[in-house]
């Protein structure tokens, strides 16, 4: 867990730019990830 918290806290501090091309490059048509852990995207 305070590895998780640790990368969290160094994203924050990224450019928008940044975070924008890590999700781009990971999820290229912006799934929706929530449905995919089992949750209802509608509530999350």
């Amino acid at each position: 867990m305070d590895a998780a918290i640790a990368a969290e806290k160094r994203i924050k501090k990224w450019p928008r730019e940044w975070k924008l091309n890590l999700i781009e490059r990971d999820n290229p048509h912006w799934d929706d990830l929530a449905v995919a852990l089992g949750l209802d995207a509608t509530r999350v």
